[in-house]
């Protein structure tokens, strides 16, 4: 898979100093909790509130985790989902103890 990738990019002639950085990158990925020396993830937390489905008017709670390389582009980016259901940005933390971390959803790429 990653030959098809490389092969990819060099078809669209990505500069190879591009290619190798970007081969590096996903070979050491680091988490941002730990240690972020060199500024390649960010790990970011977004604390929300999005309205229920039906006409009861009523909102449900949400805290968006994400892995990123470009804090802005992330940000922007959930906010603008939040606002397109109708929900609204918190201050993070803000609904840190109405949950118990107990797992992930990974959510695929759309291609």
């Amino acid at each position: 898979q990653l030959q098809s990738k490389i092969s990819a990019a060099r078809s669209v002639q990505l500069p190879k100093e591009r290619l190798q950085n970007a081969i590096s990158r996903g070979a050491n990925p680091r988490d941002a909790r730990n240690n972020n020396e060199g500024g390649e993830y960010l790990v970011r937390r977004y604390d929300g509130m999005i309205p229920t489905a039906g006409d009861g008017g009523g909102k449900v709670a949400v805290i968006v985790e994400t892995l990123t390389e470009n804090r802005n582009r992330t940000a922007g980016n959930v906010r603008h989902l939040m606002t397109k259901v109708g929900g609204e940005l918190l201050p993070t933390g803000a609904n840190e103890w109405l949950f118990e971390h107990v797992g992930l959803i990974w959510v695929k790429r759309r291609r």
